[in-house]
This record gives C-alpha cells, structure tokens and sequence, in this order.
C-alpha cells in the first residue's frame, strides 16, 4: 500500500516516523502555552528552564515546530557546526566534513 502525505504537513515527520504527539495544548489569552506536569516530568522541565523553538518551513511557510532544550540545543548545534567550522579553518571542503 502506497504512503500518502497531506500537502500540508512537514514531510520530514510524516515519512520519517520517528516523531509521537505528546500532548496537545492551547494558548491562551496572554499567548501562552500550559504543558501538563507529566510532559514537564517526562522531559525534565523545571520552572525557569529555556526552550528554543525551531521551526520547519514547506513552500516557504511554516508547517512545524518544535521545543528543544536550550542546553541540548547548544550541545546539538556544536556537534553539528564543530565538524564544519573544523573543515573550514583547516581549508577542507565543508561537504565532505559533513559527510563523515
């Protein structure tokens, strides 16, 4: 059976399969979000924790978003970026950095 994707979701996630909805939440009148004290548990969020929020764009606008730990975001963009920046200074082709 062949998979079919609504056009209007981010195809990373409906092919990929390595996502599961959570929760679902509401934002309310101040625009802000209330994540349940399972979810904050289970992710360990305390009061005062950063969350950055990274966006998926299809066809130039918004389909997705998600939250990321500030400190894991860090640690995600340095071991991403590290390699590159490596490949640069050492005047490596950065495609083949990310390669490895």
């Amino acid at each position: 059976m062949k998979e079919t994707v609504d056009q209007n979701s981010c195809d990373l996630i409906t092919k990929s399969g390595c996502c599961k909805v959570e929760a679902v939440v509401t934002v309310d009148n101040k625009g802000q979000i209330y994540l349940s004290k399972e979810i904050r548990d289970k992710f360990n969020l305390d009061k005062g924790d950063k969350l950055v929020v990274v966006s998926m764009y299809k066809n130039d606008e918004p389909c997705c978003m998600n939250l990321i730990k500030a400190d894991s975001f860090g640690n995600l963009v340095r071991n991403f970026l590290g390699p590159v920046m490596e490949g640069i200074i050492q005047g490596n082709d950065q495609v083949e950095t990310i390669k490895k």
